[in-house]
């Protein structure tokens, strides 16, 4: 989430005010590799707790399958134009 600062400063993450995964601020659609990789690792961030819980939620169900099904996922979202 990203806060509105006044008196013409950038804006600021609430997240990383907090300690929590780095925010990402794209302007005016500039894509750079800083971005890109924070990005990249966040998500990784994201899976790797997401699997954790899944292992506890839903034993029965493979880990490795569960990365291959999610990884596949970010694949699709990444390769579809918005």
């Amino acid at each position: 989430m990203l806060l509105r600062g006044g008196g013409g400063r950038a804006p600021v993450c609430r997240q990383r005010r907090r300690g929590g995964l780095p925010c990402l601020r794209v302007r005016s659609g500039a894509v750079t590799r800083t971005g890109i990789r924070d990005a990249q690792r966040a998500w990784l961030r994201y899976r790797d707790a997401f699997l954790a819980f899944a292992k506890v939620k839903f034993p029965a169900v493979a880990s490795d399958s569960l990365a291959a099904w999610l990884t596949d996922k970010r694949t699709e979202m990444l390769e579809t134009p918005e």
